[in-house]
């Protein structure tokens, strides 16, 4: 009976010395929350049009037709003109070997200027003198024959002038007449060749044919003088440069 007692003395008290292991239950998370590890974190919430890719917000791709450009994120259509214009624009800034054939027109005075471009030199041509620049590794060499002189000089390298035309898109012109305008407001962003002194650009057309820009037409107000500077184009994927030879070196 003593030993029964004694028994039923023990399990009581190792039961009271037994707890409970506390079993913390999970946060219940709020809208545009995840729960990670047993915390609530924030949901990445992206804007509209934009998608989540490895934890980021990415615009989403907007993919026009042939007939669209994107704005903003959307798809607008382009006029008839207009993709006409786009297209030729990209093919002719797509050319690296060509001749644009320029004619100045200053009341009855004539000037024929000749520009040729091969990829790597360019050449200009007028009555008094030839002009040839060639880059190499960053360093731009002039070369002059004046007088059938030949003399060559490091220069610095830039934008050649007559690039101009590369900084135009189609949204700059105005259809009129079956040629395009550019309208007043871009004629000061085009840093036209030939404009000197107090000229003023006071109209510039393009003329559009095979799909690709066939003539330009710049008109120059002198004040008392108006000068027309016609650029047409041609010899593509054709013109050859012959460098001459050095007869002076200019340090």
């Amino acid at each position: 009976m003593k030993k029964l007692m004694y028994v039923m003395l023990v399990i009581p008290l190792v039961l009271s010395a037994c707890t409970p292991a506390t079993v913390d239950d999970d946060p219940v998370c709020g809208d545009n929350q995840t729960l990670i590890d047993g915390v609530c974190v924030d949901d990445v919430v992206c804007d509209e049009g934009q998608e989540l890719i490895d934890g980021d917000c990415v615009d989403i791709a907007v993919e026009c037709s042939d007939t669209q450009i994107e704005v903003d994120g959307e798809c607008v259509d382009l006029t008839g003109p207009e993709l006409l214009l786009r297209s030729a624009l990209e093919t002719t800034l797509g050319i690296d070997n060509y001749t644009l054939d320029v004619t100045i027109t200053d009341g009855a005075d004539v000037v024929p200027v000749t520009l040729r471009f091969d990829g790597a030199t360019t050449m200009y041509e007028d009555a008094n003198e030839t002009i040839y620049t060639t880059k190499d590794n960053d360093i731009c060499t002039e070369t002059t024959v004046r007088f059938e002189q030949v003399s060559s000089a490091i220069v610095p390298c830039g934008d050649g002038p007559y690039d101009f035309f590369e900084f135009l898109t189609y949204d700059m012109f105005t259809l009129e007449s079956g040629v395009y305008h550019l309208n007043p407001e871009h004629l000061v962003d085009i840093a036209f060749p030939f404009l000197t002194g107090d000229a003023v650009a006071s109209d510039f057309t393009v003329q559009v044919g095979d799909n690709r820009i066939t003539s330009m037409t710049l008109h120059l107000d002198f004040g008392d003088d108006l000068v027309t500077i016609t650029f047409d184009l041609s010899a593509i994927g054709t013109t050859e440069i012959e460098l001459p030879v050095l007869t002076e070196v200019i340090e």
